[in-house]
């Protein structure tokens, strides 16, 4: 939107309290203007800019200089730190056998295989009851709720996780803020 630009946003902050801007929108050329606008300001208004979860993936935060020292967040329900056990051990299988590096593809099947066939030989005949068993998990924290799309249904029409780690991207770095 080009309406959105230093000016438009100094009109509607106050440079004495912080400022959160949700960016909610998954269009890189959008995502590009409100964090121009919102980094030509930021040094004189407190701001916190939140982007989609595809905003890692643009090319205009790879670059280690743009937004120099202007974090940019979002927010994931994936997370890979690559210094756990399990994170080796499948890099260097995958490598072994196809010579590359795995995509974000291959762990989180790996990680649902594993801890899905994990929890159904724990709790044979029960694994709703323990979905959320910490024991099993290798990369990423989950908290499975129930959603219900009928009033009062006896069971659930599926399960979500709601558990959500907060992005940051700074000098072209992604790193996990908490």
């Amino acid at each position: 939107d080009s309406t959105i630009s230093p000016y438009f946003l100094k009109m509607r902050l106050d440079s004495t309290k912080r400022t959160v801007i949700i960016a909610a929108s998954l269009d890189e050329a959008f995502a590009k203007t409100v964090s121009d606008a919102a980094f030509a300001i930021s040094k004189n208004y407190p701001l916190v800019l939140i982007g989609m979860p595809n905003w890692d993936g643009f090319k205009i935060f790879s670059a280690k200089n743009a937004y120099k020292d202007f974090p940019v967040h979002f927010t994931t329900p994936y997370y890979n730190s690559k210094t756990i056990l399990y994170n080796t051990m499948l890099t260097n299988e995958y490598n072994s056998r196809y010579k590359a590096k795995p995509s974000d593809i291959a762990y989180k099947g790996f990680e649902t295989a594993y801890m899905f066939t994990n929890l159904l030989v724990k709790y044979p005949g029960d694994l709703l009851s323990h979905i959320n068993d910490r024991s099993q998990i290798i990369f990423n924290e989950y908290n499975f709720r129930p959603v219900y799309f009928k009033k009062n249904p006896k069971n659930p029409d599926y399960l979500e996780n709601k558990h959500l780690y907060i992005m940051r991207i700074l000098n072209g770095a992604v790193t996990r803020e908490w």
